[in-house]
């Protein structure tokens, strides 16, 4: 569905997406009102392996629901990211018998020197 566009409103250029993605997040903004315009070259993707891509367009009254919603995509892909300050300083010690990977928290024996689930070497022994 493409919203309506009165012609004396001004579109603004947002940027460049990958053309389906710029369609996706187009078909959700348009479900709620907003102006969210693809323009394509015809010859922008002639090689191959090449992924054609849309200049997007907007109301300037659009632009406070399009940057809450990227912003909202934004916080959506750091979920799970978060930094777990407890084994971020974690230090493999060989004297004790289990160690936690500072990188991805498996606690594992120290009879092994490097983490079975992220492959994280803390190095074997010296001498």
């Amino acid at each position: 569905m493409n919203m309506p566009i009165n012609a004396q409103e001004e579109l603004i250029l947002l940027g460049q997406l990958d053309f389906a993605e710029a369609k996706r997040i187009r078909s959700i903004l348009e479900d709620q009102g907003v102006v969210f315009q693809l323009r394509t070259e015809v010859d922008n993707c002639g090689s191959k392996g090449c992924k054609p891509t849309a200049q997007v367009y907007t109301r300037d009254k659009d632009l406070p629901i399009i940057r809450e919603f990227f912003e909202k995509e934004h916080l959506r892909s750091l979920e799970g990211l978060e930094v777990n300050h407890e084994i971020h300083g974690a230090v493999f010690d060989s004297e004790k018998s289990d160690a936690t990977c500072p990188a991805c928290g498996t606690v594992f024996s120290t009879i092994k020197t490097e983490c079975p689930d992220c492959g994280l070497c803390f190095g074997g022994p010296t001498g």
